[in-house]
């Protein structure tokens, strides 16, 4: 078996070749509205990019495909000798991990917009601010057997041999497909109160609200998260998990 290592027989040192370059622009702006140096109105927007996450993917989950790692079940071992006096279970169907050629890095488009007062001792500050992401990553599995029979998915999931039967790829086990394809948002609500008291001290009191909602449950940014249907993982939109920044109040001496 001849192995070739990126860079080597038409494969790119950087895995992929479709996605070498990304526009960032970032800017801002800071604006005293009434002139007198009490009212100002600040905003931002900017675009960021994550690493690519092929090398931990599959790092992972590759090196575990047929031929490079076999693993034997053994019933009723014993021991000191569990493979002299096991008897070794039926293979069962293969499963196989991949990447997708199209990954690219995931796409973060930041935006902000206060308004700030100050009312003679008191300083106060309200705003919004929020991101956009693109390109997230999200695993599929191409042997998912496709909808059949009028549902939205195949009745034959519940058999629990579906995959090696009804897939796509007779003969195999899930097939994890790493990918690009999901998008997610947060927005949040912001507001601060600031009042000097005097001698060095000061009280300030902060509340925020925030919303987070994704194609996909899990908002990593660096793997993938999972989805119930591969065919139609957008369905699945809806509150992700490490978004779920809840109501804050508090204050400060």
């Amino acid at each position: 078996m001849l192995f070739r290592s990126n860079g080597q027989g038409g494969i790119p040192i950087n895995y992929s070749n479709k996605h070498n370059w990304y526009l960032a622009p970032n800017f801002g702006f800071a604006w005293d509205v009434l002139g007198d140096g009490k009212t100002s109105l600040r905003g931002g927007f900017g675009v960021s990019y994550n690493r690519v996450f092929t090398g931990s993917d599959c790092t992972y989950g590759c090196i575990s495909n047929p031929p490079f790692e076999n693993n034997i079940t053994l019933t009723n071992p014993q021991f000191p000798n569990p493979i002299g006096t096991g008897v070794a279970s039926p293979p069962s169907a293969p499963g196989l991990s991949n990447l997708s050629f199209n990954n690219q890095a995931s796409g973060i488009y930041s935006y902000s917009l206060t308004v700030e007062h100050q009312f003679g001792n008191w300083f106060v500050s309200v705003g919004g601010a929020g991101d956009l992401v693109r390109h997230m990553g999200v695993g599929l599995d191409i042997n998912q057997p496709l909808p059949s029979g009028g549902y939205a998915y195949n009745p034959s999931i519940n058999t629990g041999t579906f995959e090696y039967l009804y897939g796509p790829y007779p003969g195999y086990g899930g097939i994890s497909t790493s990918t690009t394809g999901a998008n997610g948002n947060w927005t949040g609500f912001v507001t601060s109160v600031r009042h000097q008291v005097g001698h060095g001290l000061f009280l300030t009191g902060a509340y925020t609200w925030a919303h987070g909602l994704s194609d996909i449950f899990s908002t990593s940014q660096f793997g993938t998260g999972g989805t119930q249907n591969s065919y139609n993982f957008k369905s699945y939109y809806g509150r992700s998990e490490e978004r779920r920044v809840g109501k804050e109040c508090r204050s400060r001496w």
